[in-house]
């Protein structure tokens, strides 16, 4: 399989932008970058902030117990 190189250089000189709309061009991919890089810092902000906020208020419970029976500790027959 054989590449037509000179057919691809005609085709890619002949994509060329007029010099007055490149601004214009540069403005848009700027501004789209832009977008996506905000949306990226949005979405890992509010990543961070929604975990710190689970780690914040994540408490732990005490198991319950029995309350200690002052007389029936005193009932019982101890050896010391």
């Amino acid at each position: 399989m054989k590449i037509d190189l000179k057919s691809f250089l005609k085709l890619k000189n002949g994509f060329r932008f007029k010099p007055e709309n490149q601004h214009y061009i540069f403005a848009f991919l700027a501004l789209f970058m832009l977008i996506i890089v905000s949306a990226l810092v949005i979405w890992c902000v509010t990543f961070l902030v929604s975990n710190f906020a689970e780690a914040f208020t994540e408490t732990s419970v005490p198991v319950p117990t029995e309350k200690f029976d002052i007389k029936g500790f005193e009932a019982l027959d101890l050896v010391r």
